[in-house]
């Protein structure tokens, strides 16, 4: 392997720049319909295995049941195909995919590189694909969940741990084409906790720490209510209304009971 982050030759036990802030792993690489995506998957699995990193390569159409919450790094590999039959509703997973998972684990690159979080406590999104992929993708308002895009040749390598290099710097500008929790300004964010009635930052620790917590507790299918309120939608309550405020029940006659659940969902909270 080549780049800044790789090894210098004779120097194997030398140390990566960076490496602190992955360690172990676990990571999800999840890739789309195409033999080159699934090319795409194998050369970072491959590059994970080199960095002593565990990971699980998954075909997006398998990604069923999984605790997204393990991962500590998510990469997504876009299709190459064009978005028609499979590959158009591996788009859609994909998408519910990216959602599920910064639901679970709303901390991204900013975090870790600003220190505010350590490496077990953030979710890293990074989606790869060709510009054509990225075209077709129509990622949407997933894109603000996303810390990285890349761009990408056929042949093109890229290191996906080189995001992991500029801990202590001051965090680069937005890229074309992609966000990242990174990007947010203090005003907004100030302006965000003060909706919350969080006054003092200090606060935010403990009152992200206690609704993450009713997250995961909502989890259990034993919540009939919460579990999963909307059948093949991998969310619960809480994840709509935190995520997507605007989702309402299927069927206008569900809509009563749909805003008495979320009202009691919100109380427990």
């Amino acid at each position: 392997m080549t780049g800044p982050a790789a090894t210098p030759a004779g120097d194997v036990d030398a140390p990566r720049r960076g490496e602190g802030l992955y360690q172990t792993g676990p990571w999800l690489v999840v890739f789309g319909h195409g033999t080159r995506s699934e090319a795409r998957a194998h050369q970072i699995a491959d590059q994970c295995n080199t960095r002593g990193v565990d990971l699980d390569l998954v075909p997006v159409d398998e990604v069923v049941g999984f605790d997204l919450s393990y991962y500590v790094a998510l990469i997504v590999v876009l299709p190459s195909t064009p978005p028609e039959g499979g590959a158009a509703s591996s788009m859609g997973k994909i998408v519910e995919i990216i959602r599920t998972y910064r639901a679970r684990r709303p901390d991204g690159l900013a975090s870790l590189l600003d220190g505010t979080r350590r490496w077990f406590q953030v979710g890293v999104v990074q989606v790869y694909g060709t510009y054509d992929a990225h075209e077709q993708a129509n990622l949407g308002s997933s894109t603000a969940r996303i810390c990285l895009v890349h761009h990408v040749g056929d042949d093109e390598l890229i290191d996906p741990f080189e995001v992991y290099q500029a801990h202590g710097q001051p965090v680069s500008p937005r890229r074309p084409g992609s966000s990242d929790h990174l990007a947010r300004s203090g005003r907004s964010l100030r302006a965000s906790l003060l909706s919350w009635g969080l006054s003092v930052p200090e606060d935010t620790s403990s009152a992200r720490e206690l609704i993450d917590g009713c997250r995961r507790r909502y989890e259990d299918p034993r919540f009939r209510a919460l579990y999963r309120p909307i059948p093949g939608r991998e969310l619960n309550r809480l994840d709509f209304l935190l995520d997507e405020p605007e989702t309402r029940a299927p069927g206008h006659k569900m809509d009563g009971k749909w805003c008495s659940c979320c009202s009691r969902c919100l109380q427990r909270t």
